[in-house]
């Protein structure tokens, strides 16, 4: 009998496939950090934990220095930023964001 060729027997589909799977793993991941950095933060300031806190880039960054002072690295204390970015692409709020993360990322020193 003669071989059954299904729509993966190029690799091709089936890379595909395995890409596009990962890339919803990885958002699953990225949405999951947002959500726990965010309960951390409020946890931080001793907030209820819910999404509509209209939390400043200074509260941000007295939970970053927090942080530095428990000695923890620099790629952690970034990845906390980018978990809370996407925690505000997800649920935003009624100020800009660009505006509260680029005081966070790029202040201006007067």
């Amino acid at each position: 009998m003669g071989e059954t060729k299904n729509r993966f027997s190029n690799g091709k589909g089936h890379r595909q496939f395995e890409r596009q799977n990962d890339l919803n793993r990885r958002q699953r991941e990225s949405d999951k950090w947002a959500g726990i950095w965010h309960g951390k933060l409020c946890r931080f300031h001793d907030v209820p934990v819910k999404t509509d806190w209209n939390y400043s880039a200074d509260q941000v960054i007295q939970f970053l220095k927090d942080r530095v002072k428990r000695n923890e690295p620099a790629w952690k204390r970034l990845k906390i930023i980018e978990a809370l970015i996407r925690f505000r692409t997800l649920h935003p709020f009624d100020a800009e964001p660009s505006v509260l993360w680029d005081s966070i990322l790029f202040p201006v020193c007067a």
